[in-house]
């Protein structure tokens, strides 16, 4: 993948997630994406022809006990295939609202209801 596909897949990604995140936004590099998600945890990701690397969190897990239920540092230092894998890993929210998305995007199709049994109308 080179540098322009790259760039090319960050703002993707970033279009691709922003319903089920607090924020994300593109770096000064183009290649890079700071991700906050509905949990509040803070990361930043870089993208590269391997996949999605976790830069770094800004919640530091060790010395804080309120937040070592929702500490994700275990994903800092990996590499993800998709900012799917990533988000699901991380974010539970994340789960519930590709769930509704999906749903909604259902139950926006039309109905079929009308077709016979060979499928047609």
């Amino acid at each position: 993948m080179d540098h322009e596909a790259i760039i090319a897949e960050v703002s993707a990604i970033a279009e691709e997630i922003k319903f089920a995140v607090k924020s994300v936004q593109i770096l000064d590099g183009l290649t890079s994406l700071k991700v906050v998600i509905q949990e509040g945890q803070v990361f930043d990701l870089q993208l590269s022809a391997r996949g999605l690397h976790v830069l770094s969190s800004a919640i530091v897990c060790e010395n804080s006990e309120d937040n070592t239920a929702n500490c994700n540092c275990n994903a800092v230092g990996k590499t993800y295939e998709t900012v799917s894998a990533f988000l699901t890993e991380v974010s539970p929210y994340y789960k519930i609202a590709f769930a509704e998305a999906v749903s909604h995007k259902l139950s926006a199709l039309p109905s079929h209801s009308n077709c016979n049994n060979n499928g047609k109308h």
